[in-house]
């Protein structure tokens, strides 16, 4: 089991700005889908992200659903697809770190944890630097 834990807190407004009322309303959606089972959330999820594929909190928040339930693969790509539609985001970096560490990507691993360590200096994040920086260490004395 690796030592990081998955950061899952990120609100909505951190991810994106006010926007427009259309926005607002998909948010709204997200925010309210801790009242129904996993597998309603992830199909209701992925029900937004198809219809509003450029909103990468939508795609981030399908990452963290599948991250609780182990599914990395499928949790790297919606965290990769966020961090397309919204590059830089320190909290997005960490948790796609996170997925490929569990999935034993380690050299995209580091690439990210590093990432997310940098965008982190200039922006706010939810994740502990100093377990980033021990387990970027950890990772990085096992490479050739």
């Amino acid at each position: 089991m690796k030592p990081l834990i998955l950061m899952m807190l990120l609100s909505l407004s951190d991810l994106a700005g006010a926007g427009s009322a259309a926005e607002l309303f998909i948010r709204h959606q997200a925010e309210h889908l801790t009242d129904y089972s996993a597998q309603e959330q992830e199909s209701h999820l992925r029900l937004l992200t198809a219809e509003h594929p450029a909103q990468a909190t939508l795609h981030f928040r399908l990452g963290n659903l599948l991250a609780r339930q182990q599914r990395w693969p499928e949790a790297r790509l919606a965290y990769q697809t966020a961090l397309e539609k919204h590059s830089g985001h320190p909290d997005l970096h960490h948790n796609l770190a996170i997925a490929l560490d569990h999935l034993e990507q380690l050299p995209t691993a580091i690439h990210h944890y590093r990432a997310a360590l940098q965008a982190s200096e200039s922006r706010q994040h939810r994740f502990q630097r100093a377990a980033v920086l021990k387990r970027l260490r950890q990772i990085e004395a096992t490479q050739p």
